[in-house]
């Protein structure tokens, strides 16, 4: 086909045509050449597969530089990460040396003093860590109501240049009548700070109530029949001292109190009963039958126990 002046005007409006900016009667005239003219329709078609890959080109250009930038903010998100893991276990470290602190060794700890106050049976114990760059951060206790005794940890952490913090501590614990309390750690280090039946007022009155009961109860020896102070208890609406009873047997016998511990010489056996003394005046007794847990008044129930005991011969 000749190439004139329409062929070099159409293949200018190609482009237009393409990208279907014409107007309607520029469209139409490209579309009527085409038809009829063949090296037209051949640049067409060359012009429309390079718009197609020039079109192909920008978009693989765009997907590759937002893959760049995902991956680059892909990067910057794992440094982030680890960078705020980092961060987070300093803090923690921080935190827990020089913040809420770790549980220090009992022998590290100093008691000052403990006092028990009757009215309210509360006990205070004030105590110091005995070293210095550490500061008692705080100060735990917990309660076995079944134990009577109470568990106590004393948490240190060091100190910082511009904050010292105390050494001592004092604390208050209610309810600790006829409760042991012990210095410990998670390390199952522990150490008895107080013990309710060995303070001095309280020791005196077990002691009292002891020689009370071997007064008033003549079917008791009192060098055979050792009484153990067990527990503080309430029976009908009064507080009194539950005692279990030993037996000795043999010709050499005898007891005593070792750092306050009991030792007992001879052949030993434990009655079936325990004893129940009112803690104040006037003194009540009773004697509590430990197969059924029955209360009684009548003490001459002891002899029968203890001949039942020679009877069977359970000491030869």
């Amino acid at each position: 086909m000749k190439h004139n002046d329409d062929c070099e005007l159409i293949q200018d409006l190609i482009p237009g045509y393409i990208d279907k900016v014409l107007s309607k009667t520029g469209t139409k005239a490209v579309e009527e050449h085409l038809e009829n003219c063949e090296g037209c329709r051949k640049v067409y078609k060359e012009m429309q597969e390079g718009n197609e890959m020039e079109a192909f080109s920008k978009e693989q250009k765009a997907l590759d530089g937002f893959r760049k930038v995902r991956q680059h903010i892909r990067i910057k998100g794992i440094i982030g990460i680890f960078f705020g893991l980092g961060l987070a276990a300093v803090l923690y470290v921080f935190f827990i040396h020089y913040i809420i602190g770790l549980p220090t060794v009992p022998d590290m700890i100093s008691i000052l003093d403990v006092d028990y106050h009757e009215e309210d049976q509360s006990l205070t114990i004030e105590g110091e860590l005995s070293y210095f760059g550490f500061r008692i951060s705080r100060v735990d206790w917990e309660r076995d109501d079944a134990a009577k005794v109470v568990y106590m940890t004393v948490y240190e952490a060091e100190t910082l240049p511009f904050y010292q913090g105390k050494r001592n501590f004092s604390i208050t614990i209610p309810e600790m009548e006829d409760y042991t309390v012990y210095l410990e750690s998670p390390r199952s280090i522990q150490r008895e700070v107080y013990q309710w039946r060995w303070d001095y007022d309280h020791a005196t009155l077990l002691f009292s109530l002891e020689e009370e009961i071997y007064a008033s109860v003549p079917e008791l020896d009192k060098e055979r029949d050792v009484l153990s102070y067990f527990e503080i208890k309430e029976v009908e609406g009064k507080k009194g001292a539950l005692y279990s009873v030993d037996h000795l047997f043999g010709e050499e016998v005898w007891h005593q109190y070792y750092f306050n511990k009991l030792v007992m010489h001879g052949d030993i056996k434990t009655g079936d009963f325990d004893l129940w003394i009112s803690l104040e005046e006037p003194y009540q007794i009773l004697v509590v039958d430990r197969k059924n847990g029955e209360y009684t008044q009548d003490t001459s129930v002891i002899l029968d126990y203890k001949k039942a005991l020679e009877d069977k011969e359970f000491i030869q």
